[in-house]
C-alpha cells in the first residue's frame, strides 16, 4: 500500500511538473511561431494609416532590440500622430505576440523604473463614441517626471486577443488559452496639472484610433 501510494505521489508530481512545462512553453511561445501567429503579424504591420481625423501620422518606428527581444513581439505597429489643430502628440504601439510576455510590462513597471514616478493609482476607463458605440475597458496612469523641469505623462493600455479591448487585473489570467495577444498602449504629454478639466490627448486619439485598429485584427 506505502509502494502504491508512493508511486501515486509520484505520478501525480511528474503530471504536474509536464503540465506546468506545457502551460509555460504556451505561455512563453516555446513550441515556435504558429502560422496563425506570423499572419496576424503581417496584418499588424500592413496597418499604418495616415491620417485620423484631426490626427496625422509624423512618424513612424520600430520598438528597441531589447524591448522587442523581451516582449517576444511577430508584429508590431509604433507611431507617433499630431493633432493638426492643437499641435499635440500621442504615440502608439500596438504589437502582438505570445500571450505570457504580452501580457506582463505595463507602463507602471517601465515608467516607474526610469525618470518618473506614478501620480496617484491607475484607473480602469470605458472608451465609448459620442453614439455610444463601445470600443472597450483600457487601464489609465499618469506620470510625473523626476527632472529639473517636470511634467507629467499619461498613458492608456489594454490587451485583446481578437479586437475587443479588455483591462482585466491580471492579463496573464484572463488570457491564458489565448494562443496569442494583442496589447495596445498610447501615451502624450500632458500640457498642465493633471486634474478633471486637463486636456487628454490620449483619450481623444484612441477615440480616432480604435475605429480604424479593427483592420489589424
Amino acid at each position: 500500500m506505502k509502494r502504491l501510494t508512493s508511486i501515486l505521489g509520484i505520478a501525480i508530481a511528474l503530471g504536474v511538473t509536464l503540465a506546468a512545462g506545457v502551460i509555460q512553453g504556451h505561455l512563453s511561445n516555446r513550441w515556435g511561431v504558429t502560422n496563425e501567429l506570423k499572419e496576424a503579424g503581417k496584418r499588424l504591420e500592413q496597418c499604418v494609416p495616415s491620417a485620423l481625423g484631426k490626427w496625422r501620422l509624423k512618424s513612424q518606428d520600430q520598438l528597441g532590440e531589447t524591448s522587442a527581444r523581451m516582449l517576444q513581439s511577430v508584429g508590431q505597429f509604433v507611431a507617433t500622430y499630431e493633432n493638426e489643430e492643437s499641435g499635440e502628440e500621442a504615440s502608439v504601439f500596438v504589437i502582438v505576440g505570445p500571450m505570457g510576455p504580452t501580457a506582463e510590462h505595463t507602463p507602471e513597471v517601465c515608467f516607474s523604473s526610469r525618470a518618473f514616478r506614478q501620480v496617484g493609482g491607475r484607473a480602469r476607463v470605458t472608451l465609448q463614441s459620442s453614439d455610444k458605440e463601445r470600443f472597450g475597458q483600457f487601464w489609465m496612469a499618469t506620470f510625473e517626471s523626476k527632472s529639473l523641469e517636470g511634467g507629467y505623462v499619461r498613458s492608456y493600455w489594454a490587451w485583446s486577443p481578437d479586437g475587443k479591448w479588455s483591462a482585466p487585473d491580471n492579463a496573464r489570467t484572463e488570457f491564458v488559452r489565448s494562443p496569442y495577444l494583442y496589447k495596445i498602449q498610447v501615451q502624450s504629454v500632458l500640457r498642465a496639472e493633471p486634474s478633471p478639466d486637463t486636456p487628454d490627448p490620449c483619450r481623444e486619439f484612441l477615440m480616432a484610433f480604435l475605429p480604424a485598429a479593427r483592420k489589424m485584427f
